[in-house]
């Protein structure tokens, strides 16, 4: 038998990680595809709450492995925020007359209702062990009549009825023998009285494993929901889970029981939540995914072993192969030769250079890459790839489009439908001025210009993005649409280096500046949609 399958036998998997947990044929393939990492460690450190990542990252996907595996003791669960969810937020807010701070209570009490469902399911023998146990989750299912789903929006129904809720808990916790009078009209005081009996009840749990809640899904703003309204409710929750981890769970961890929860979150989104001293819990309290590497250094990097391991792993000796032998096998081609270099491209460099260093755009190009080859029905293909196969029209056509789309959902989640035609607006204005994929900053200016004359022609509303020249030029950077060169003296000539803002964000520079007043490249993944790119 061959060492090595065909191409059509290889999956690439899925782009959201999100969609392995559908089948147990699915959940084998993410097992599989799966690349351990220090950020697994990172992951389950205890003082650790947040999760930090842009989309692509692979946030969701350590969630999952987490909650697939019980590594050092650590069972994960996962839990979405939903476009529902938000709007029960904002309706409550109205019939209650709720402050940001009452978010927080309200996400406190709901972090803890779902924390009692995840160890119910993950250590059921605790029901008959621990009374006031038995006592919680009497009162859960009495409210729910059996039938709650460990989901936020179920969560929330238990909220909304405070006074039914808090009447349960009381009852079944303290016991009839004792009295007490609850009214919806005490909303708050019910809030603080179910947060107080799950806190009490939880410190009694003699638990066995240590239970790491994931909250993810809040990248995405819901369209009809206003970015003010998402923010607060994002504001109170981020709050919430640094509020609970650094008060009533860490007591816990004195009585060697651990539990935490962690945040999924985008890194622009925790920059805008208001935390206090955010530069230190980034450094102290923070995982952040950095899938960052250099062309020369490539193989050594996490992102090249994630890409080799989806090859190796499919294998029939897996454990046979060495780091890089799989990837070598399926792109033994070499690239262009670099202006200023004497040597051509190793055959991931491309991939490099046409991502934004994500393991979803590397899985979205090998996934095209394999559908296109296919296609063709050529003998090569059924067995590697070549480099044709990497810059055939429409493989670049379509996964530049993929990497546009991943713009537009960036650019969602701030602004509306019609802000992404004016974004795209700007590049018809653009694309007279750029050579190749460059432009200089007076040519960007002019361009802006005639962007600015068209909403005030046509009388349209300027969103902020559009508010000035050099705000737009910051939000392009952040897209990672433009980054910026920088000429360095070297030996008597000048050595460019290019600045993306995917590269330069650290714990110390989460959100980095462009550069003004100088020249810029647009990213070379994204240039075809744009259709920008030209030679003059």
């Amino acid at each position: 038998m061959p060492r090595f399958k065909p191409i059509d036998h290889l999956n690439f998997g899925f782009k959201d990680a999100q969609s392995y947990s559908t089948s147990k044929n699915n959940q084998d393939l993410f097992h599989k595809l799966f690349l351990y990492n220090e950020y697994v460690d990172g992951i389950v450190e205890p003082n650790n709450f947040f999760l930090i990542g842009e989309k692509g990252t692979g946030k969701t996907a350590y969630a999952t492995y987490l909650e697939s595996n019980d590594y050092r003791k650590h069972k994960g669960r996962t839990v979405f925020v939903q476009d529902t969810d938000y709007q029960k937020f904002v309706d409550l807010k109205i019939t209650r007359s709720l402050s940001t701070a009452d978010y927080i209570e309200i996400w406190k009490v709901i972090i803890l209702l779902l924390i009692a469902e995840k160890i119910h399911e993950d250590e059921p023998s605790l029901i008959d062990s621990v009374q006031l146990f038995r006592g919680l989750k009497t009162a859960i299912d009495k409210f729910y009549t059996y039938a709650f789903r460990p989901e936020i929006y179920d969560a929330f129904q238990f909220i909304e009825s405070s006074k039914d809720s808090a009447q349960l808990l009381f009852e079944n916790i303290k016991g009839r023998s004792f009295e007490a009078s609850f009214s919806e009209a005490k909303f708050k005081l019910n809030l603080l009285f179910m947060q107080k009996q799950f806190e009490e009840v939880l410190a009694t749990l003699p638990l066995q494993k240590d239970h790491i809640l994931f909250i993810d899904g809040i990248d995405v703003r819901p369209p009809d929901i206003d970015y003010s309204s998402y923010m607060e409710c994002v504001k109170g929750l981020t709050n919430a889970v640094w509020s609970l981890n650094t008060t009533f769970l860490s007591k816990l961890k004195q009585k060697s029981v651990s539990i935490k929860v962690m945040l999924l979150i985008r890194p622009d989104i925790i920059d805008t939540v208001g935390l206090h001293n955010l530069n230190n819990k980034l450094k102290d309290n923070s995982v952040i995914l950095d899938w960052r590497t250099t062309y020369r250094d490539y193989r050594h990097s996490n992102l090249f072993k994630m890409a080799d391991n989806m090859l190796r792993s499919q294998q029939d000796d897996p454990d046979t192969l060495t780091l890089g032998e799989a990837w070598d096998h399926y792109f033994p081609y070499q690239g262009t030769v670099p202006s200023g270099r004497r040597a051509p491209d190793a055959s991931f460099i491309p991939f490099l250079r046409y991502s934004f260093y994500r393991p979803r755009d590397i899985v979205s190009l090998l996934s095209i890459m394999k559908d296109k080859c296919l296609a063709q029905k050529t003998n090569i293909c059924t067995e590697v790839f070549n480099y044709k196969d990497f810059t055939n029209p429409q493989t670049q056509r379509l996964y530049s489009e993929y990497l546009l789309g991943e713009v537009k959902d960036g650019l969602a989640f701030y602004y509306k439908v019609s802000d992404y035609e004016l974004f795209l607006k700007f590049f018809e204005y653009l694309a007279p001025f750029i050579n190749g994929t460059r432009f200089t900053y007076d040519k960007y200016v002019s361009a802006y210009s005639k962007l600015i004359k068209y909403i005030n022609d046509n009388q349209l509303s300027k969103p902020y993005i559009f508010e000035t020249a050099d705000i737009f030029l910051q939000f392009l950077y952040e897209l990672n649409i433009v980054g910026f060169v920088y000429k360095i003296p070297d030996m008597g000539r000048f050595r460019e280096k290019f600045f993306w803002s995917f590269k330069e964000r650290s714990y110390a520079n989460i959100r980095p500046k462009v550069k003004t007043h100088g020249e810029y490249v647009l990213h070379a993944g994204i240039a075809t949609a744009l259709k920008v790119s030209r030679t003059r």
